[in-house]
């Protein structure tokens, strides 16, 4: 394998996070969705990757694929229900600092539980040659 680094460089990796508490309530909630009127989810749901990526990422993946490498320095989650559908029409309703506490809370949160986070943030150092 190639390597990206210098020997003692360090890698910062920012993904998707396609198990975070986002996606799997977009999942139920169409699934409910689906058994109550019958309506098929988007062509491409947000809660599935692009068509053009090559893995689906979770925590556990993120970590197995930068254990093999290298040493795992810190693996940090960030935002939670960003994607949520109509989450963004709720916050604009809120009134800005009930808004801003709220984002501030959720993304202790994903900080906290980083598997439930939308995004995962890895700090990894490459594996001695």
């Amino acid at each position: 394998m190639a390597r990206v680094t210098k020997p003692d460089g360090v890698v910062i990796i920012a993904i998707a996070n396609f198990e975070s508490l986002t996606c799997r309530l977009g999942r139920a909630l169409w699934k409910v969705k689906t058994r109550l009127t019958g309506k098929q989810p988007p062509e491409h749901p947000f809660w599935e990757p692009p068509l053009d990526h090559n893995y689906k990422f979770d925590l556990d993946a993120l970590t197995r694929l930068l254990a093999t490498h290298g040493q795992i320095q810190s693996v940090v989650g960030m935002s939670l229900l960003w994607g949520f559908p109509n989450f963004g029409a709720f916050l604009r309703k809120l009134p800005r600092p009930v808004t801003n506490g709220l984002l501030k809370t959720l993304d202790a949160g994903a900080r906290l539980l980083p598997g439930l986070s939308d995004v995962l943030v890895a700090r990894a150092k490459p594996a001695k040659p």
